[in-house]
């Protein structure tokens, strides 16, 4: 018995196919390195520089997960980071959904140009920022202070926070508020009732971008935070590279320790990030 298939069929079938290897090999090209890490940290420093290089340790060694935390002060710095991240998580939550409410729901002139400016902002690389930065965080006093460095963090997530929360309240219909004002709801009430719960999946979308950008900011916490007690774990991390020495076990075991907030997040979050990246991409 021959089985016919059509010509359309054999289209959807190949183009499905290739969809699928691409996002097969896009997987493989971003989880090598993170793979590579692993098995990096769970080597011995012998076995690190064999060759060939081979990814599967022959020996399972824990004892670089044990002596960072002994070696370098590895708890203070996941202590601030945690601190630092939260907080600015926090405050940037709270003002850009201000915001991004206002410009969503009042209608004013210079509206779409000032949406358009804070897209514009983020244009600036970080490095072109940091001498203007440092300038203005030392006139204030707060150089070497986690209010400086979260001050910092600010300037750059609240404009893309607003931006992005306000497409999601756009999407968001009026007339809900309308009812609950009708029912005797403030305005305020009426944002924290009605649309801040539909919003939920854009605002843990939002602060999930704000926390990990605060986790793993580099550039700024390493010129703003001199004392090494302050110091963050991407700037302790890379205090372990000297002129002359590298101990890439405990280098590993760091990176591989930093990754596990965003793991969680992602494990924990998946179906509100997901739910919140697709409401704030369409835009009616």
């Amino acid at each position: 018995m021959r089985i016919r298939i059509s010509a359309r069929t054999l289209r959807e079938f190949l183009s499905s196919a290739i969809i699928y290897l691409l996002i097969v090999l896009g997987l493989i090209f971003m989880l090598t390195p993170v793979i590579w890490l692993l098995s990096t940290s769970l080597k011995s420093r012998s076995e690190m520089f064999t060759f060939p290089l081979h990814l599967i340790p022959g020996e399972f060694v824990w004892d670089n997960y044990v002596k960072i935390w002994k070696v370098i002060p590895f708890g203070a710095y996941v202590k601030n980071s945690v601190v630092i991240a939260f907080y600015t998580t926090v405050v940037a939550l709270l003002f850009s959904t201000l915001a991004a409410y206002s410009l969503s729901r009042f209608r004013f002139r210079r509206r779409t140009g000032f949406l358009q400016c804070m897209l514009v902002a983020q244009m600036f690389p970080a490095v072109l920022l940091i001498i203007p930065m440092f300038i203005y965080v030392k006139k204030l006093g707060l150089l070497g202070t986690f209010s400086g460095l979260m001050l910092t963090y600010l300037t750059f997530l609240l404009p893309f926070s607003t931006w992005a929360l306000t497409n999601f309240f756009d999407n968001i219909p009026v007339d809900l508020e309308e009812a609950a004002l009708i029912d005797g709801c403030s305005r305020l009430g009426a944002m924290v009732r009605v649309t801040l719960p539909v919003s939920l999946p854009g605002l843990i979308a939002v602060s999930t971008y704000c926390f990990l950008t605060s986790w793993n900011e580099f550039l700024f916490a390493q010129t703003f935070m001199g004392a090494q007690e302050k110091w963050t774990i991407p700037v302790g991390l890379a205090a372990l590279t000297s002129q002359f020495a590298l101990d890439w076990g405990l280098l590993t075991a760091g990176g591989i320790i930093s990754l596990v907030p965003a793991i969680l997040v992602m494990l924990f979050l998946q179906r509100y990030l997901i739910a919140g990246l697709m409401a704030g991409a369409i835009k009616e």
